[in-house]
């Protein structure tokens, strides 16, 4: 038995025909057909540089890490 794979993409018609491109190869075979469908592309809206910031604004903060440090060390050693 001699197996060989074709890859094409086509869409599926709303009365639920499927076109096979060169069907002549096809003629009098037995075919299994399996369908993936294709996920859909996500649009993003791009952000304007003010909605970044607004968004973001309490994630990226300016700490200052040396306090914070030095207060550990005091807890950690009293």
């Amino acid at each position: 038995m001699n197996l060989q794979a074709y890859k094409f993409e086509t869409t599926v018609l709303e009365n639920g025909i499927i076109q096979i491109p060169d069907f002549k190869d096809f003629v009098n075979q037995e075919i299994e057909i399996l369908v993936f469908m294709k996920p859909h592309p996500v649009k993003r809206k791009k952000l304007t540089v003010d909605e970044f910031i607004n968004k973001w604004a309490g994630f990226i903060t300016s700490t200052n890490t040396d306090d914070l440090k030095f207060q550990y060390l005091i807890e950690k050693y009293k």
